[in-house]
């Protein structure tokens, strides 16, 4: 899941074109976006991570009205008579929009705007407030997911912990997922599920020669996007596999390490986000959930 990130500068818009009021520092740092725009809906200041998110640098979208920003011509118009006019009355109130991104992508929004008004009670402006859905839409997406493969009265637990393993392919942009089990330095495969070849089940590798022995050591998701360029590249896991992509968590069971779930690629990808990391923790909780009902762990001793 790619994070959208703010730029490590703050935006300077063209100072002829800004508000005639200072905007507090506070909204230049927001997490979400903040847009101005005028009494005419031109854009005239823009955060940082409203440049992130909308993917425009700041000086694309000074002047330009804010329907550039809107997924379409119905969703601008609508704020325009319930938000954005001289007429509002009350405080900014949270509510749900899509926009648009540069590149096309239309994204669902948590937006909170409404007018800025002058000492004498006139607008000045225009201040939207927005928080990108995104992530929270691909996390619900994700447990309904789980929870439709978990509740599936059809499948054996084995069955269930395979399709867990495709949707994570899947969800991370892999072709190979692997449940190991950890006993010493001893990395034995418990399932496999691979469109290239998967690994057979009892297959048993030297924990020290696999990239999961880095996921154990830090005790937490561990992700390589490029491992050729990263601190592993002499590792013997790289020199041995050669996969450019990895990620992985440890496997808990009944409160102890018992090993690793990890997805992984022989290509390389974009950077893993915070999110995709917190995302496989749902992914080992639902694994583990799994080989506890289908009693895999009395079966692999």
């Amino acid at each position: 899941m790619t994070q959208q990130t703010a730029p490590d500068v703050c935006v300077e818009p063209d100072h002829s074109q800004q508000p005639a009021f200072t905007l507090p520092d506070l909204f230049q740092d927001l997490s979400d976006a903040a847009v101005f725009a005028d009494t005419d809906r031109r854009i005239r200041w823009i955060n940082a991570t409203a440049a992130a998110i909308f993917g425009y640098d700041a000086a694309e979208l000074i002047g330009e009205e804010t329907r550039v920003l809107f997924a379409d011509a119905a969703g601008y118009d609508r704020v325009g008579v319930e938000r954005f006019n001289d007429s509002t009355q009350g405080p900014g109130q949270r509510y749900e929009i899509s926009y648009r991104r540069k590149n096309g992508e239309v994204f669902s929004s948590q937006t909170t705007g409404s007018p800025i008004r002058g000492a004498d009670g006139t607008a000045q402006g225009f201040l939207a407030i927005v928080r990108d859905e995104t992530e929270t839409q691909v996390m619900e997406t994700l447990l309904r997911r789980l929870y439709a493969i978990s509740s599936c009265p059809e499948q054996s637990g084995d069955q269930k912990i395979h399709r867990i393993l495709q949707l994570g392919c899947e969800c991370f942009q892999t072709s190979t997922a692997i449940v190991s089990k950890v006993q010493g330095n001893t990395y034995t495969v418990l399932f496999s599920e691979s469109e290239i070849s998967p690994v057979e089940a009892g297959t048993e590798f030297e924990l020290g020669d696999t990239y999961c022995v880095h996921t154990l050591n830090a005790d937490r998701p561990v992700a390589f996007h490029k491992a050729s360029r990263s601190h592993i590249a002499s590792h013997p896991c790289y020199t041995m596999f050669r996969l450019e992509t990895y990620i992985g968590v440890p496997l808990i069971i009944d409160g102890a390490v018992f090993g690793t779930l990890n997805f992984t690629c022989l290509d390389d990808r974009p950077p893993f986000s915070t999110q995709d990391l917190e995302l496989m923790k749902y992914f080992a909780a639902w694994v583990a959930l799994e080989m506890g009902r289908s009693q895999t762990l009395k079966q692999s001793g």
